[in-house]
């Protein structure tokens, strides 16, 4: 019969393995590519793309809480991935700093970038 420190010692072995997991299981992450063009956001989880993610895109420096920002870039709001993970943002008619937040099943992501206007 085991005695009472090797039980302790199984449970928290185990403990620490389901948190482990847990935290591992969390890797939520933006990326954005082409920004000096077409402006495409991916989100993945733990290097998968998620489905039906909310992405919102927001000016980084807003100064009036009052303005929405979509006077100074066209691409503020809020979108849904695909199945593929990705959402085509509006390229920048001018450079403008935007975050971008990913956010599902109670997990969140943000990544702050500048886009530029393509060339």
């Amino acid at each position: 019969m085991p005695s009472t420190t090797q039980m302790l010692l199984v449970v928290a072995v185990g403990l620490v393995a389901a948190v482990g997991a847990g935290a591992a299981a969390s890797g939520l992450t933006v990326d954005v590519t082409d920004t000096d063009g077409d402006p495409t956001v991916t989100v993945t989880q733990n290097d998968t793309p998620v489905e039906n993610a909310t992405v919102t895109v927001a000016l980084a420096n807003e100064t009036d809480e009052n303005d929405t920002g979509d006077e100074i870039y066209a691409g503020v709001g809020e979108y849904e991935t695909d199945e593929n993970g990705t959402v085509d943002l509006l390229p920048a008619d001018e450079p403008v700093t935007v975050e971008i937040t990913a956010a599902v099943n109670n997990e969140s992501a943000t990544t702050v970038v500048e886009l530029t206007a393509g060339e």
